[in-house]
């Protein structure tokens, strides 16, 4: 019945990893995996600058710089180690397990004549002790998180860091958790504000995790703002970085490799196994078809009956969707037409998620369930594959377990990528295979060349004229020497970005050409015409990405509070908006689940929202709603195919019909602190996304028929489009 649903079907290799010959690098009662030992080595005596590991989901990645962070005081002061994840959740996931293996190090007798402090248990606190000195087990962690980069995010980071110096000097390490985000604006202000000068001065190894996660400013900005920290003699000094992926774009790879001294650790894998490997994918039959994106969750919950064909009762079955509406569809036709235990998991939901995924047969979920989340009897998978990093992070939930021996997984993803698997798939795929056709298929944005050139521009503005942008400085204003320092500071930006800028603009270039070519496109271009600031304002700020609001949803007595694109919410919630957050906390308290730690989450999430709503429900039928300022939409459109058209957006208007009580509370704009930056551009939805390559989630709004408005990030990618167009057909004159 099941296989009615897919159109192909093929297998799918299992992998093995490569285990070292020298034993355990941390009490485990196991080998090490040669990569763990590698990275062990490295970390301990290597020289290089930087040191990437891209090792598969399961291989253990994260113990291999935890490991020797944790054991660094047998041979020295115990090091300060600044490491980011993508979210918050995976901040919250890390700081368990991590806090976890310190508890197993320091409770082990196996490593006691290296080390001089043991775990005890002293007036009901687990402590460290040497028999002189105490140290809380609690604080050899910090999470240190925010969306945005606020003076209490980077002080806790750097208090975390001071406060930890004493342990340190004892042999006691110090783990601090942020996010990319946070990293990366503390990197690009360094110079900027003296009281952050030494935030990240001192920390011992800088580790970023999961990168493959972070958005397309982030992917492409954070190798290059940590690369000038570490390089000019002006910054604090950072000794040691650490990337970790386990699908790393081609592309990525080789700008990081560029510009820094690397140690690339050995990823040994194979589809068969030999003497010395561990087993950690399994091999498994492999379905696919092609379906429009979003639309998946319907079609699976009309096709219940062969949903439950696919579950195997002696393991577990994870489906994973794209959006929440879909998550809901799936997991309400499974409760209403089954006997199943069936669990849901979305958004940055974290109590009972552990609960949920152990007691479930079928577990539905979205993006959340990619990363920090083990599954013990997982044997069968069906997962969309839009993104491809996402697509192999999602079947990578599959790990081999002894005990089962019968996998599965279906993919639902576009005709180009079914194609290319039906073709290549017939004698059967490799994993290496597949995710060659999910890249090669379904490219990053971020990783297309023209968004480079933009990026080489950032730099330049940052040099000479962040001083616009409210409470910064020029990057040059930190230095002594400005003439050698700017050599050095362009020659940076050149490692990073020249690929792609010099394809854009059609010739080659040094390192002082494209300087002075990004110059004129700064200065003459963005400066001056009608452009402005805007591009380099949003690259240099840290806002959401999407329209979000706060909801209450009065239907779910597990999760009440969540939160989701406002495009979702007027489109399928029935309900209303309130106009601030002290009235929506008023609404809140009357739920029988409000609780004090959804009261945390509220105030978490103010200050990244633009509405309120209070859902009473959901309505199968979407309602027709638009974002729009009419008042500049005219201009907007007769500008379209001139250079310059990025354009704020001041307190658009909210159009739904039928209407939603409370709309006119939807405030952005000069009534509130947060701008909108907009593009306008003359296609459909559909081709504006497909033309600016803007990935399946586009922050994209249709508001006529040959008219959409891009918001944010999608709004740069574009503009880096028709920039790059402009400045070709230039050159080309």
């Amino acid at each position: 019945m099941f296989d009615e649903l897919f159109e192909a079907k093929t297998s799918l290799s299992g992998t093995w990893i490569s285990q070292s010959k020298d034993g355990s690098v941390f009490p485990l009662g196991e080998s090490a995996d040669l990569h763990q030992k590698e990275m062990y080595d490295e970390l301990r005596w290597g020289d290089s600058d930087a040191i990437l590991n891209t090792n598969p989901t399961g291989a253990g990645k994260t113990l291999s710089w935890v490991a020797p962070t944790i054991r660094s005081g047998e041979w020295g002061d115990g090091w300060r180690v600044l490491a980011t994840y993508p979210t918050k959740t995976l901040v919250e996931d890390q700081y368990e397990t991590i806090l976890e293996l310190f508890e197993r190090y320091y409770g082990s007798d196996e490593y006691s004549s290296d080390r001089e402090f043991h775990l005890e248990t002293l007036n009901g606190e687990k402590v460290l002790t040497d028999g002189e000195e105490r140290y809380s087990l609690s604080n050899r962690v910090v999470r240190a998180t925010s969306d945005t980069v606020e003076d209490t995010t980077t002080a806790k980071i750097k208090d975390a860091k001071e406060e930890a110096a004493r342990p340190s000097k004892s042999g006691v390490p110090t783990i601090v958790l942020t996010t990319p985000d946070t990293l990366t604006a503390i990197a690009a202000g360094l110079p900027f504000d003296s009281d952050e000068i030494s935030t990240l001065a001192d920390f011992d190894r800088i580790v970023v995790d999961e990168f493959h996660l972070a958005n397309p400013r982030g992917k492409r900005l954070l190798p290059f703002h940590l690369d000038v920290t570490m390089n000019l003699p002006s910054l604090p000094y950072l000794d040691k970085l650490v990337f970790l992926s386990a699908t790393p774009l081609p592309d990525y790879m080789e700008r990081v490799e560029s510009a820094f001294d690397s140690h690339h650790v050995t990823n040994e894998t194979s589809e068969t196994p030999d003497i010395q490997s561990r087993h950690i994918l399994p091999k498994a039959d492999l379905h696919v078809t092609s379906r429009e994106m979003f639309s998946n969750g319907e079609w699976l919950a009309d096709n219940i009956d062969a949903v439950v064909d696919f579950y195997e009762p002696a393991g577990q079955m994870l489906v994973v969707l794209d959006s929440v509406r879909e998550v809901d569809q799936v997991y309400n036709a499974l409760k209403e037409e089954t006997d199943l235990a069936v669990g849901r998991i979305y958004g940055w939901k974290k109590k009972g998620r552990d609960k949920t995924i152990e007691k479930a047969d079928i577990v539905v979920g979205n993006k959340a369930v990619e990363v920090g989340i083990d599954f013990d009897d997982l044997n069968r998978v069906i997962s969309t594959a839009y993104e491809p990093t996402s697509a192999i992070q999602r079947i990578g939930r599959m790990r081999h377990r002894e005990e089962i021996n019968d996998y599965e997984i279906a993919l639902i993803t576009g005709p180009n990528v079914q194609s290319r698997i039906v073709r290549q798939g017939q004698n059967g795929l490799g994993r290496g295979e597949l995710e060659s056709i999910l890249v090669d298929e379904l490219r990053d944005s971020a990783d297309l060349p023209y968004y480079e050139l933009l990026c080489a521009a950032y730099a330049q503005y940052l040099w000479h004229d962040s001083e616009e942008y409210e409470g910064d400085k020029p990057l040059k204003a930190g230095y002594v020497s400005k003439v050698s320092d700017e050599k050095e500071y362009s020659e940076i930006v050149y490692e990073h970005f020249a690929d792609g800028s010099e394809e854009s603009l059609g010739e080659s270039l040094d390192p002082e050409e494209l300087w002075n070519a990004v110059d004129k496109i700064r200065s003459q271009y963005y400066r001056d015409g009608d452009g402005s600031y805007p591009i380099f304002e949003e690259m240099h700020t840290f806002r959401p990405s999407s329209l979000s609001c706060l909801i209450l949803d009065m239907t779910d007595h597990e999760e009440p509070i969540k939160t989701y694109q406002l495009r979702h919410a007027l489109k399928y919630c029935e309900g209303y908006l309130i106009e601030n957050k002290t009235e929506f906390v008023s609404e809140c308290e009357r739920h029988p689940e409000f609780d004090k730690g959804q009261k945390e989450l509220i105030e978490d999430n103010s200050d990244y929202v633009c509405a309120y709503f209070v859902a009473n429900g959901k309505k199968d039928t979407p309602r027709f709603y638009k974002i729009a300022d009419y008042a500049c939409y005219d201009t907007m459109a007769n500008r379209w195919e001139s250079v310059g058209g990025v354009t704020n957006i001041w307190d658009p208007s909210v159009e739904t019909d039928p209407s939603i009580r409370g709309t006119e509370y939807v405030r952005i704009g000069e009534d509130s602190d947060e701008e909108i930056l907009a593009r306008y551009v003359g296609h459909s939805r559909d081709k504006a996304v497909s033309r600016f390559h803007l990935g399946p989630y586009a922050n994209a709004e249709q508001i006529g028929k040959n008219s959409t408005i891009l918001f944010w990030q999608d709004a740069i990618l574009a503009e880096a489009q028709i920039a790059y167009d402009y400045f070709r057909r230039l050159h080309e004159s």
